[in-house]
């Protein structure tokens, strides 16, 4: 997880491939999504495996986890298009900012509301609606 993190906090230089950097930065930022991709993918995986087999109920919060992390696995296969040749046709549209916002707002939100539907029982003692959080009125 650390590596991951590291990885990913490098990775910035590939969305500044069309700020005019020179040539050796632009081969380096080639790379660097590549390297955190292959353990984010290890990673996806792992919590795959996790939960392969398992007789899972679905409540608000493993819902909104799973929410969360389809997401992320969204953003892996949208992410792959921004590396390779695509790169050039797609950086600097709105496709690369779209791609950041949807991991940094809707993946964190809806792992947000996992998180407090999850926790806020066991801090308050009191459960939260699960009506409201589906949104139906039945």
């Amino acid at each position: 997880m650390i590596a991951i993190g590291f990885l990913s906090y490098m990775v910035w230089g590939h969305h500044m491939f069309v700020s005019g950097m020179n040539r050796s930065r632009r081969i380096c930022s080639r790379f660097q999504p590549l390297s955190s991709r292959f353990q984010r993918t290890i990673l996806t995986l792992l919590l795959i495996g996790t939960v392969y087999g398992a007789k899972m109920r679905f409540t608000t919060p493993r819902f909104s986890a799973s929410v969360s992390f389809r997401c992320l696995s969204a953003e892996e296969s949208a992410g792959s298009f921004c590396t390779a040749i695509a790169r050039y046709y797609l950086h600097a549209t709105y496709f690369v900012v779209a791609h950041f916002h949807f991991v940094m707002a809707v993946a964190s939100i809806f792992g947000v509301f996992a998180a407090t539907y999850f926790w806020f029982p066991k801090m308050y003692g009191r459960m939260m609606s699960d009506t409201l959080a589906s949104g139906t009125s039945g």
